[in-house]
């Protein structure tokens, strides 16, 4: 860690240190996965164009959202559960949540599975009009039980407190294996398609889950607690499959409804834009990793005072980061889009649009993961289902109008008025303000 940033997290107090020490760990394991995910993209791009790119990236959208129905919230219930266990050193009750997640996702996940073979066709040729994706689709459908899986075991990890590995497994592993695929497929000189990048994605999927399983036995190794199913965390993550099916939905609206009312071109360059518009809110999902489990374990000790102090602090570091990136997507946007290809530079207004609404999305802090993890997540899940509900029909009208720069106009909205709206009901139910600006 840099000399400067170490004599600066000196003068913090150690519940801070630990967040920043931490997510610094995971910044650097981000940054790593953002570059890879950059370079698959961008060869992407410049080899199927907007057209191709669209189609994978939609593919992925598909499975996104279908994720959190085979998940059904167990993760954001373990990150909680497990953190809680930790700090009791009650290994048994670890042991039965991961267990029990366990059991619970391969049934899910088999469900979604099957039904998402069915529908496939249905999909590719009526509602996206493409029969590239059909096969695609089906692939991809087959591997959501790996990365159910997976999803779980990385998610136990994070509550382990083992921040950085956790953000590995859940969002680098694959996008380096895709990356590694290409590069063999370019030495061997075999034909770049959407179905081989797509077999790739899949190889990425069932790689992670044997490596978060394999971390996971490596990290717990108290084999002597008997494993008991314990149906009370389905109990307690259904709640939260509201919440998280009401956010997932919200952010893949724009994407899914671009390529039902406009076409895979369209899509290709909205979504580079999407993509490098969450730059901006890179440093605040490493701080809410970090931050999760302190949420979850103060607000049990009930250290509601050390917690504002906490929260605050940290948003007050991310505000003007977003600042920075929003301008340098102002200043330099033209360029890094004409990296993708010359035809990718019509998506600057775009990006700034989308830019603009994630840095409205950053100041105000971790105030969802407040609700969620402090015992609100109704609260947290009707605001959700209000502003999804709300950005269904807002990307409807304005995309039929304004093509792609009506989706970006409309999620950007949704996305102010929605985490300003948090703020509000996480200071009114936690007695927690995310932001710093008032007392």
């Amino acid at each position: 860690m840099p000399i400067r940033l170490k004599k600066r997290l000196s003068n913090l107090d150690i519940h801070t240190k630990e967040v920043f020490s931490k997510g610094y760990y995971s910044m650097i394991v981000k940054i790593f996965g953002i570059i890879a995910r950059l370079l698959v993209s961008i060869f992407i791009g410049q080899t199927l164009g907007p057209e191709g790119l669209g189609n994978i990236n939609l593919i992925n959208q598909i499975i996104t959202i279908l994720m959190v129905f085979s998940t059904l919230g167990l993760d954001n219930v373990l990150v909680k559960n497990i953190s809680v266990g930790v700090s009791q050193r009650d290994f048994s009750s670890i042991n039965n949540n991961i267990y029990s997640s366990v059991i619970i996702g391969l049934f899910s996940s088999f469900t979604v599975i099957v039904l998402g073979i069915l529908s496939s066709r249905y999909l590719a040729e009526q509602i996206f009009e493409s029969e590239f994706i059909y096969t695609p689709l089906l692939i991809m459908f087959c591997a959501i039980l790996p990365q159910t899986i997976g999803q779980i075991y990385a998610s136990g990890i994070n509550g382990y407190r083992k921040v950085w590995q956790s953000n590995l497994l859940k969002e680098v592993l694959t996008s380096v294996i895709i990356g590694i695929g290409l590069i063999i497929y370019w030495i061997f000189a075999v034909e770049i398609t959407i179905l081989n990048i797509i077999l790739l994605y899949a190889l990425g999927k069932v790689v992670t889950f044997f490596s978060a399983r394999a971390y996971w036995h490596k990290l717990f190794r108290k084999k002597n607690y008997k494993r008991v199913y314990d149906p009370s965390i389905l109990k307690d993550s259904l709640p939260l499959l509201l919440v998280s099916s009401m956010v997932i939905i919200s952010t893949s609206t724009d994407v899914i409804m671009l390529g039902w009312l406009s076409d895979s071109a369209e899509v290709g360059l909205y979504s580079v834009a999407s993509r490098l518009a969450l730059f901006v809110l890179f440093f605040l999902q490493v701080s809410n990793s970090s931050l999760a489990p302190k949420i979850a374990s103060f607000y049990e000790l009930n250290k509601k005072s050390d917690l504002q102090v906490l929260v605050q602090r940290v948003t007050l570091f991310l505000v003007p980061i977003g600042i920075l990136f929003l301008f340098a997507f102002i200043l330099l946007g033209k360029p890094i889009l004409g990296l993708w290809g010359v035809e990718f530079k019509e998506a600057y207004n775009i990006l700034i649009i989308l830019g603009l609404g994630q840095l409205i999305n950053i100041s105000t802090g971790c105030s969802g993961l407040l609700l969620i993890l402090c015992g609100f997540g109704k609260v947290h899940s009707y605001i959700s289902t209000g502003y999804a509900i709300f950005n269904i029909f807002l990307n409807f009208i304005l995309i039929q109008k304004f093509g792609a720069i009506g989706a970006a106009t409309a999620t950007s909205l949704v996305i102010a008025l929605e985490n300003i709206t948090k703020v509000y009901f996480a200071r009114k139910f936690t007695g927690i303000l995310s932001i710093p600006l008032f007392k």
